[in-house]
């Protein structure tokens, strides 16, 4: 997984017309970050809660508002505070597996580490039911899935700087300004991805 200063990585899914058909962020960071970021960006109608599900004691609420718009883009989140979830201790195991599950109940999203990937999954078919909590989860009680989120397709990407990555980059204990970090070649030594595969299922 890439990290480093003025590195902004993400894997998600998004549909056409942003944010009227919603965007899922499933992996996301910033610089050397050290715990991954799960976000919703939708049109006006939508707000974070989780209802009766209980999450993972690792989950903290960023916001709670997912209407996103050009000028206002901060989604409705969920901060992992597990560091083997992103960047530098992400790698330092050899990775791990990244799931979520979409359908009229809400969006989930599961998150295991090297040497805990459930044995389902393992063999290719997967029981949402058995992972235990989610990390991550955004209930259809105060979001119509159905009618927020359709036509997705899935992309990776590395931004160099970017909104994120300049917002947060006097913060970010990174030297200099992030213009800077992108035209020192050492920043990018781990800005790079390695994937065994992605599994969808319907």
């Amino acid at each position: 997984m890439p990290h480093g200063c003025g590195v902004w990585p993400a894997y998600w899914s998004v549909g056409p017309d942003w944010p009227r058909s919603g965007e899922i962020d499933i992996i996301e960071g910033v610089h050397n970050r050290e715990t991954n970021q799960y976000t919703l960006h939708t049109s006006a109608g939508c707000t974070l809660s989780s209802g009766s599900v209980r999450l993972d004691a690792d989950t903290q609420v960023l916001g709670k508002q997912c209407a996103s718009s050009v000028n206002s883009n901060a989604g409705c989140a969920f901060l992992d505070k597990d560091t083997r979830s992103y960047g530098k201790g992400f790698n330092l195991l050899a990775g791990g597996v990244f799931a979520h599950l979409w359908n009229t109940d809400g969006i989930k999203v599961w998150h295991f580490a090297r040497g805990e990937i459930p044995e389902d999954i393992e063999q290719k078919q997967p029981n949402p039911s058995a992972w235990g909590e989610p990390v991550a989860f955004w209930s259809s009680a105060a979001c119509n899935i159905d009618s927020h989120f359709s036509e997705h397709s899935l992309v990776i990407d590395t931004t160099l700087c970017g909104d994120f990555g300049t917002a947060t980059y006097s913060t970010s204990g990174c030297p200099g300004t992030c213009a800077q970090a992108v035209a020192n070649p050492s920043n990018f030594k781990f800005a790079k991805w390695k994937l065994n595969y992605i599994a969808v299922y319907n």
